[in-house]
């Protein structure tokens, strides 16, 4: 039927407080949500309002979602809203992967997506580990992670965080970005902690699909004193154009703190359109910067 907002695992707030799924010491944490088919959209696999998902110190954290196949927009498969959103851990590692829902002309259906100050976190020296795969429609803005508004963040206290991600589309679609930080979203880790990024843009007949942007002033990818790695790989199939390895505008940085290595490996879209760059920086303000270690920035169109 036409119903919307059903949620294979919804966790939020109300007048009571906020809702908490939470365990102790090393059990592992496992939590599962697939979204509904009604074609009013808005079908998340896992839903955090002002909420927490928290493990123990030594066990797993695992969040899985899908969206579901409906023909409505936005079927993300993990949502995070609201600055008292939180998936951490006491000090265990920290997995989340999201797939997007959607069907027919559905539009964005992000795999998984943080935003209002939302954090997907660790405690002590757990890692981070995030998996996204935009869904497969033709409608546009099918992202496969997407960190969106201040205070949205993945990061670590000082484990490594990976992220991996690659956009969806068919068709037309288009905007089918593997990794997207956006108004001032962050991707970081903590103390000696890593980051690794890889994104990749969806394979489809649309522009600017991208793999990996971060995008407008205090959006950033960084460390506090690890080493950054950042690879993207342009999308599109076809005619489609504009489809960049890694794109930096309107103020995006990526740094690293302390002798943190930053190294950026970017490749265009194989597609048969015009300004398939590798990097791209765009905006006086869009910056590659370390704080003494080494810059690497490879590209090829």
């Amino acid at each position: 039927g036409a119903s919307a907002l059903n949620f294979g695992v919804r966790v939020v707030q109300s007048g009571a407080g906020p809702g908490k799924i939470t365990a102790t010491g090393d059990a592992t944490l496992n939590v599962t949500g697939i979204g509904g088919t009604g074609s009013g959209g808005t079908q998340y696999g896992v839903f955090l309002w002002g909420a927490s998902i928290t493990g123990g110190t030594t066990g797993l954290v695992i969040v899985s979602g899908t969206g579901g196949a409906s023909s409505g927009d936005a079927n993300h498969g993990v949502s995070l809203g609201s600055s008292a959103t939180t998936i951490t851990s006491s000090g265990g590692n920290v997995q989340v992967v999201g797939q997007g829902g959607g069907s027919g002309s559905s539009y964005n259906n992000e795999g998984v997506r943080v935003t209002g100050g939302g954090r997907i976190t660790a405690a002590l020296d757990g890692t981070v580990s995030v998996t996204g795969s935009g869904g497969i429609s033709t409608g546009g803005w099918n992202r496969g992670v997407g960190v969106w508004n201040e205070n949205s963040t993945i990061t670590s206290s000082g484990g490594n965080v990976t992220i991996n991600a690659i956009g969806g589309g068919t068709g037309n679609s288009q905007g089918n970005v593997g990794i997207l930080t956006s108004d001032k979203g962050v991707i970081s880790a903590g103390g000696n902690g890593a980051v690794s990024v890889n994104g990749t843009g969806g394979a489809a007949e649309g522009n600017n699909n991208w793999g990996v942007s971060v995008r407008d002033l205090e959006s950033r990818i960084t460390s506090s004193g690890g080493n950054v790695s950042v690879t993207g790989q342009g999308g599109g199939t076809g005619s489609s154009a504009d489809n960049v390895g890694v794109n930096l505008d309107n103020g995006g940085e990526i740094t690293s703190g302390g002798m943190g290595t930053v190294t950026i490996t970017g490749t265009g879209g194989s597609s048969g359109g015009d300004n398939n760059w590798g990097v791209n920086l765009d905006h006086a303000d869009s910056q590659i910067t370390s704080g003494g270690g080494d810059i690497t920035v490879s590209g090829q169109g």
